[in-house]
This record gives structure tokens, C-alpha cells and sequence, in this order.
């Protein structure tokens, strides 16, 4: 069936081959970030929670505004549908509600009770819930120079968030480095106080400022992020350093979170400094986003790519976006582009194509362009909300 095509990164209903009853479902749970399986009815019902069994349109099954805006699935046994529009009473499903299914030709809206005229009693299903964190995602914060109130506007938008996260562009080391780069994005260990005071918690490293300082100028200001009490990740002294996520629980949801970068940038290999680079790396990344899933971690990743200035992301990481989350990645944060891009989902993947800037020197273009981005996600990788937090293009 159309679970099992596939055209380039794209498959199952996405490969624009049509649809079936349980795929039908599953195309719009994924493009909310539910992160549900192609398949069957079968495969579907593994992938929710059951509200009630044997039901008929006269049982009345009781559901909450919340369950409704997750998504409530009739599961006839061979045949599925889902909640167009709870008619009144509210809350309580009936025969006159309505009902969109998708049985061939075109999809159709009907009463429930016409629905299972023919086909009897059904199960009532929605996507499970569980615990959930609040995650904040800053864009490129670069600490050289004179950033003006950047660390002010960083800390209004990271206090609620459980967990902060950013894309660290620069490094926290004065080495001289072997040959002068364009721009130079050093900087004074002491301001990584003042960032971890926003809310931030974890970085990545994983960019093309990461050797600023040069290679041991990288392990130097690695060991100094980790020194002033922030998680780091997507370099090190080695690939297996670089490829370590950041692990940690938050409100009862499990984290492991991977800094990569798709731009140019020195990759780590067996015995050499560097970042965590796609596609350098592309197979031990798979295999640590796997080991992570069967830990009962949620992927997240912090990406570094696109084209800087360029609203709009390139071919190169609409592939990359949809590879890591063909992978089993629930959050891609993405930055780089210094300005602000789209957010999508994908797969059940929630994407951030860019988050612009977040604390970045006044001097330099794009300085007001950026958001934070604050993503809440379950125990097991569904995406609750995804929202723009303070958006600035200015």
C-alpha cells in the first residue's frame, strides 16, 4: 500500500500517491507533530490510546476540549475516522457529530450515525498523553563584540521555558589561531556567566566559529562552556566526543540532544578535533539518534545550515530537515541564515528552518532579526505546541 512508497526523502502519503483510511489519519496527525506510523488501522491503533470499546452513536462517550484538539479517531475495526466538528452537546460524541473519513474518491464528511449505519460498534482513540517539558530554542548567539541589550531580550523570552537551548557561534577562547578567519567570533570565557543567567542550559557548538580559535582554541572553549556549568554539544576532541548528546530528564520527559552542522566546518574524525558534521557523519549520527530512541530518549537536534540573509531554506535543508526526522528526530532547530525562516512539520517532526539571532554584535548585518522558539513535547516525541516567542525584524 501507500505506507511502503517512497520518492527521494519523502514516503508514504507524502510521495503524493494517494491515501487510505488510516493514512488519511496519520497524513494530518504527522503534519501537527503526532508522531504516528504509516500502516493499517492495525498499525494505527498501536500508535493511540483507547477512550472506549464497543461504542455505538447513542453511548455518548464523553471526551475532553483538549482530547478534541489532539485529534478523536472511530475505529470501526477495518475502517477508521476521525472528529470534523463537535456539534452540540459539546464534548460528548453522538450521532450527530461529524465525521471525516476517506474510503476512495475524494475524503467525506458525514454524521457519525450515518457512518455506522453499516458497520456497527466502534473503539474510540486519540493519541496518548503523557509528561511533557517546555523547550526554548535561541538562534545564533555570538558573545564577541558589543551586542547591546541581546542577553536582556534573550532572558524575557527564555522564563518560562523548562529547558533553554541556543546555537553558540563563536568560541570562549583568546588563542590566536594559525591563520586569521573573516570574521573572528572569539571571546572572553566571563561572558558565559551572563548567558547561562538568560535561562540558557544547553549549546551547540556545531558551526563554522567553532575553530575561530583554531583546533586546541575548540577544546579550550569547549572545557570552558562545560566549566561554567552549560551542557555542550556537537564538538570535541574526537567524533565520539562530538557526537555525545546532552542527556538529561526535564519534568519527566527524556532529552538527548545532538548539535550537527550542515555548513562548512572542520569534522571531527577518530583522532582529530572538529564538529559534528553532515553528511561526514551521516551513519554514526543515525546509529546515536537510534541507541537514543531505544533508550526512551526524544532526539532533538541543533542544526547549523542555509544561506545567510535568505529568508526562504534551500534544497539542502528541506533534505536534511526531512532526513533527520525520517530518523526518529522530534525537534530540528536550525540556524545560520541570520534571519528568520519557516517552521514546519514533518513526519511528526516540528522544524525551525532558522531561528535567526538571537545576542549578536550591533555592528553586524541582521543583528534584529530573530526569535525564540518555544516547542512543547511529550514523553514519547509528540509535539503538544510550537510557537514563535518575541519575533524582531528590524
Amino acid at each position: 500500500g501507500v505506507a511502503l512508497e517512497e520518492t527521494g526523502w519523502r514516503h508514504g502519503v507524502d510521495t503524493g500517491w494517494g491515501s487510505d483510511c488510516s493514512n488519511f489519519l496519520a497524513q494530518a496527525w504527522r503534519r501537527s507533530g503526532v508522531r504516528v506510523e504509516w500502516g493499517d488501522p492495525g498499525r494505527l491503533r498501536q500508535n493511540l490510546a483507547t477512550l472506549a470499546e464497543s461504542a455505538t452513536p447513542a453511548s455518548a462517550v464523553k471526551f475532553t476540549p483538549a482530547v478534541a484538539a489532539r485529534g478523536l479517531a472511530v475505529d470501526f475495526g477495518r475502517h477508521v475516522a476521525a472528529l470534523w466538528e463537535d456539534r452540540e452537546p459539546l464534548g460528548v460524541l453522538d450521532g450527530g457529530d461529524l465525521m471525516v473519513h476517506h474510503l476512495g474518491g475524494r475524503p467525506e464528511v458525514l454524521r457519525l450515525d450515518e457512518l455506522a449505519r453499516d458497520r456497527g460498534p466502534f473503539a474510540v482513540r486519540t493519541p496518548q498523553a503523557g509528561p511533557s517539558c517546555r523547550l526554548s530554542f535561541a538562534g545564533d548567539v555570538v558573545l564577541a563584540g558589543d551586542f547591546g541589550n541581546g542577553m536582556v531580550e534573550l532572558t524575557r523570552s527564555m522564563r518560562e521555558a523548562d529547558l533553554g537551548l541556543a546555537n553558540l557561534e563563536g568560541i570562549p577562547s583568546q588563542r590566536v589561531p594559525e591563520r586569521a578567519v573573516r570574521f573572528d567570533f572569539r571571546f572572553a570565557a566571563e561572558r558565559l556567566v551572563a548567558l547561562r543567567e538568560t535561562g540558557v542550559r544547553v549549546v551547540s557548538l556545531a558551526n563554522n566559529h567553532a575553530a575561530d580559535a583554531g583546533l586546541p582554541g575548540l577544546l579550550n572553549g569547549r572545557a570552558a562552556v562545560a566549566a561554567a556549568g552549560l551542557g555542550v554539544v556537537g564538538a570535541g576532541r574526537d567524533l565520539t566526543e562530538a557526537l555525545q548528546p546532552w542527556r538529561g530528564t526535564v519534568k519527566g520527559v527524556q532529552l538527548a540532544v545532538f548539535g550537527v552542522s550542515v555548513a562548512e566546518a572542520p569534522a571531527a574524525g577518530e583522532n582529530q578535533p572538529g564538529v559534528l558534521r553532515l553528511p561526514d557523519h551521516a551513519v554514526a549520527l543515525v546509529q546515536a539518534l537510534q541507541a537514543a530512541r531505544l533508550a526512551g530518549a526524544v532526539p532533538v537536534v541543533i542544526v547549523h545550515w542555509g544561506d545567510e540573509h535568505v529568508a526562504t531554506p534551500n534544497a539542502e535543508q528541506y533534505e536534511w530537515a526531512r532526513w533527520l526526522a525520517d530518523h526518529g528526530v522530534a525537534v530540528v532547530a536550525g540556524a545560520g541564515p541570520h534571519v528568520v525562516q519557516r517552521m514546519e512539520f514533518h513526519g511528526g517532526a516540528v522544524i525551525a528552518y532558522s531561528l535567526g539571532n538571537a545576542v549578536y554584535p550591533l555592528a553586524l548585518q541582521g543583528q534584529g532579526s530573530g526569535a525564540v522558539w518555544e516547542v512543547t513535547v511529550q514523553a514519547n516525541g509528540d509535539v503538544l505546541e510550537s510557537r514563535w516567542l518575541e519575533a524582531r525584524e528590524r
